[in-house]
């Protein structure tokens, strides 16, 4: 996350914080929400300065419901909006007490699929299609629904050995094959609402339309902003492609040793990636991953399996490397809709570093990115939205 931060006058018209339904925005110095494809829960944090014995008096403690609502405006903006995020309380920490008056600490929450998830084990046969079971799991033991998903191919059989929801939805979705890549990913898109996407479809498919800039910052017309603060880059930091560690990790390519239980044979599948940056000394890199499977056809009743699949292994390391290529963390002005743009791509324009070219913008690292995180930082005089954007391949 970028932790410098400015405000843009007039773009947060409300940030409203309640506890089991008390409004308590004064004593929050800053409310912090997080939304991840990768870690997949929305979770926040309250930064509380309490002058009047909320903990007591509220009280605040674990089960309590949470609402913070957001509404920004500007003129024609595409952030315009308002939106209230849904939370419960699971902890509180960090709290002094620099008086006698009042007392400093932090609550945190997260979304309710989460509590669900922590209370609830299932033991259970699993077979058939990835998406039906967990469409299953997510209606009968999460509380939650599939918004938008791509469907897998194949089928799979597992029992589930008192494992929570999210573990068993997190197995199966590794298993989960989609134009022959395991890159499946379970997220949440809304206060009760998950998606079931691959990574591929998430940057080929979904688009958000949004083209993020940086300009010279509050350039007006007519009064009027020239540029949409809501996708207008007030700050940037690269974190560039390390290729030994993807490469340590499975992204150019890994091996999986199989051991047949049944004809006392070894087998060893190769699994090749076609991602960029294979080059040089990085076009053989599969030895420097390798793994190790039984197989015995009893445990699948002989039949062809999604286990079967030589490329699986392979396929779901590099897939998860792929959030590893060149990532850039950005920050704008603050934005109510933010969070309908988690998991799709966009487009930044950044500016040449040649200074000897009359090349404006940056030929390998503008275009095509795909927001992998955001959080919005909503404090009491200011407040602006960060993303996490990756690019799969630089200079598209």
């Amino acid at each position: 996350m970028i932790n410098e931060k400015s405000s843009l006058p007039g773009d947060l018209t409300k940030r409203q914080i309640k506890i089991d339904g008390k409004d308590i925005s004064s004593a929050v110095l800053t409310a912090s929400i997080y939304l991840d494809i990768v870690g997949g829960i929305w979770s926040c944090q309250l930064h509380i300065e309490d002058t009047t014995n909320l903990l007591t008096s509220l009280p605040i403690k674990s089960g309590k419901k949470v609402e913070v609502t957001v509404e920004t405006r500007f003129d024609g903006s595409v952030g315009n909006g308002q939106k209230t995020f849904k939370f419960e309380v699971y902890d509180i920490s960090n709290k002094t007490a620099p008086n006698h008056m009042q007392y400093n600490y932090v609550v945190h929450c997260a979304s309710k699929a989460f509590i669900k998830d922590q209370k609830t084990r299932i033991s259970q046969f699993f077979e058939g299609k990835p998406d039906k079971m967990i469409e299953q799991i997510a209606s009968n033991n999460l509380d939650v629904k599939i918004k938008d998903k791509r469907k897998p191919e194949g089928s799979v059989q597992f029992i589930a050995t008192n494992w929570s929801p999210l573990n068993t939805i997190a197995f199966i979705s590794k298993w989960a094959t989609y134009d022959g890549k395991a890159d499946f990913l379970f997220f949440q898109t809304d206060n009760e609402e998950f998606d079931f996407m691959p990574i591929k479809a998430m940057y080929e498919d979904r688009n958000s339309g949004l083209t993020f800039k940086q300009r010279p910052f509050g350039i007006k017309q007519n009064h009027e902003f020239e540029d949409d603060p809501a996708i207008l880059i007030t700050k940037y930091n690269n974190d560039h492609f390390n290729a030994t560690r993807a490469g340590l990790a499975g992204y150019f390519g890994s091996k999986n040793a199989v051991y047949d239980m049944v004809k006392k044979k070894w087998k060893v599948e190769t699994y090749k990636n076609e991602g960029e940056g294979m080059e040089g000394e990085f076009k053989k890199f599969e030895d420097a991953n390798i793994s190790y499977s039984p197989k015995h056809n009893g445990l699948y009743d002989g039949e062809q399996n999604v286990y079967d699949n030589s490329n699986w292994i392979g396929s779901r390391r590099a897939a998860l490397m792929t959030l590893d290529r060149e990532k850039i963390f950005v920050q704008t002005a603050a934005s109510a809709k933010c969070w309908e743009w988690l998991g799709k791509f966009c487009k930044i324009d950044l500016p040449s570093m040649e200074d000897m070219t009359s090349e404006e913008f940056d030929k390998d690292r503008r275009g095509k990115y795909l927001i992998t995180a955001i959080s919005m930082v909503l404090s009491r005089a200011d407040s602006v939205t960060n993303y996490e954007m990756v690019k799969i391949k630089l200079g598209e």
